[in-house]
């Protein structure tokens, strides 16, 4: 009966290989070039403002 193992180490590299690929293209979303994008302004804390994020 030879041959089993090698099968069942094909099945599972083929397996291992689809949920790379897969992962791969779910991470391809963040890829690019982000030269046009626009920084939002946020105003400026003042330190009593920092003082009461310190305490808590």
């Amino acid at each position: 009966m030879g041959g089993e193992g090698s099968m069942m180490h094909s099945n599972n590299s083929l397996k291992t290989n689809r949920d790379l690929l897969a992962k791969k293209k779910r991470r391809k979303v963040f890829s690019g070039s982000y030269a046009s994008v626009k920084m939002a302004s946020f105003p400026k804390a003042s330190k009593k403002q920092l003082s009461l994020f310190e305490k808590s």
